[in-house]
């Protein structure tokens, strides 16, 4: 199944969807303990913008 996932990923990034993105999230209240991801909150660089491409990805899916 995560072959399936990769090849969406690698299909929209052939098509040059990815050039333009910011990024995704960024970390709120970093702790530099080495364990951050386990538990850590984060917020949208671009909310709007994660929207998009999370639909563009879930669109791609549903393609195949």
């Amino acid at each position: 199944m995560m072959i399936a996932y990769l090849s969406v990923v690698g299909q929209l990034y052939a098509e040059g969807r990815f050039k333009s993105l910011k990024g995704g999230l960024f970390p709120i209240d970093y702790v530099d303990n080495g364990f951050y991801h386990f538990g850590g909150k984060y917020n949208f660089e671009d909310k709007k913008e994660f929207e998009e491409i999370t639909e563009d990805l879930r669109d791609a899916a549903e393609e195949r």
